[in-house]
């Protein structure tokens, strides 16, 4: 009989931030904000950081796109990659890295082995409306 897949560890990104030497070596799952660019694959922990490459805000990540399940928002893409999940707000499992730093050593550990990169979707926009039903102020 196969043994059930292990269910990782849900962690904020800024519990993760605070304490990093907890969980290296686990398996979890955290949010935050994805960059894909050259020198710079990241989770953030937020946009501001990402958009002005506050590393220590961030963690690298290691992907092997052949054991890895993405989950676009939009079901019925013939072909999705990496490079889709962009700029974009994302769920991540992956085993945590504390020794390991990325690129130059500029992040505050490694998110390695990802083997899932989930779109989250947007339900507000600071307007008070809900962007999922419509309704609102």
């Amino acid at each position: 009989m196969a043994e059930p897949e292990k269910q990782p560890e849900s962690v904020s990104i800024f519990r993760l931030l605070a304490n990093p030497e907890s969980f290296s070596g686990k398996f979890i799952r955290v949010e935050g904000f994805l960059h894909i660019k050259h020198e710079d694959q990241a989770l953030y922990a937020n946009i501001e950081s990402a958009d002005h490459l506050m590393t220590q805000n961030a963690f690298w990540i290691k992907i092997d796109q052949e054991n890895i399940r993405f989950q676009p928002l939009q079901k019925n893409l013939k072909f999705i990659s990496l490079h889709h999940f962009n700029e974009k707000f994302v769920l991540i499992e992956a085993v945590f890295d504390y020794q390991s730093k990325g690129h130059m050593g500029m992040f505050s550990g490694t998110l390695d082995k990802v083997s899932r990169i989930m779109e989250k979707k947007r339900y507000h926009d600071g307007s008070g409306k809900n962007q999922a039903t419509g309704k609102g102020k």
